[in-house]
């Protein structure tokens, strides 16, 4: 119990800068703009920025990809089991993702009432989309970003860096050229079905999605992307 305790509260202490680090950096850059724009530009119409919350994921996927570092190394050494870790880079994650989804709620909707900046869900949903709903979206969305990093991080750190080049070189491919063309080869019906499927998937109104499938999704993500992380975490040497 001691040891876990200590290994959390040491998670926090360490991580808990950068988080107020990036925000202040990303509405410091959003006040300047903003000012910029309003003040010296004169532009007055307009939304300035759209989809900020793709900054706290890319923040929360190097958060995921930094959880297994030498933060790891050093818990081994203390005697800190592999389970108590897996914890205690859980807790922190999900603190992270907790906050994140509270302040990206409560801060992007103020500016979107001033016609600042404009949520993800409404652009996805529309206003009508609640606070609470809102926040929970988030929050599982941010914490499967983090989890999923934090098992790629892991696998990697597993086969091998030459094979983790070679691996992600493989799915980079496949997005950017294997994806594209497989799509591009099938028929307009087929192409319309993909896409619907997707929409559905998301909870799109306007395509039938049920507004309980992204929060299904992105839950599961979670549970698997934590599954595949624990699993790793077991099997991971001390190098």
């Amino acid at each position: 119990m001691k040891k876990r305790n200590a290994a959390i509260l040491y998670e926090f202490r360490v991580s808990f800068p950068y988080l107020l680090l990036f925000y202040a950096i990303q509405y410091g850059v959003v006040a300047a703009l903003w000012l910029l724009a309003r003040g010296v530009m004169g532009l007055s119409e307009g939304r300035l920025f759209g989809t900020l919350e793709l900054c706290s994921m890319i923040f929360l996927a190097v958060a995921g990809a930094q959880g297994f570092t030498e933060d790891f190394k050093m818990l081994m050494q203390n005697g800190v089991p592999r389970g108590t870790i897996f914890l205690a880079n859980l807790a922190l994650f999900a603190s992270f993702s907790a906050v994140m989804a509270l302040i990206d709620t409560v801060v992007l909707r103020a500016l979107g009432q001033n016609s600042v900046a404009e949520p993800l869900t409404w652009a996805l949903y529309g206003r009508e989309f609640p606070s609470a709903a809102n926040w929970l979206w988030l929050f599982l969305l941010y914490c499967s970003v983090s989890m999923s990093f934090y098992a790629a991080t892991l696998a990697c750190h597993k086969i091998g860096r030459v094979w983790s080049f070679c691996a992600g070189g493989v799915l980079l491919a496949l997005l950017l050229i294997g994806l594209p063309v497989t799509v591009g080869m099938l028929p307009a019906e087929g192409r319309e079905r993909l896409a619907l499927f997707f929409l559905r998937l998301f909870g799109i109104p306007a395509a039938g999605g049920s507004p309980l499938a992204p929060f299904a999704l992105f839950l599961g993500l979670s549970l698997l992307w934590s599954a595949c992380a624990f699993g790793l975490l077991r099997r991971t040497e001390l190098r």
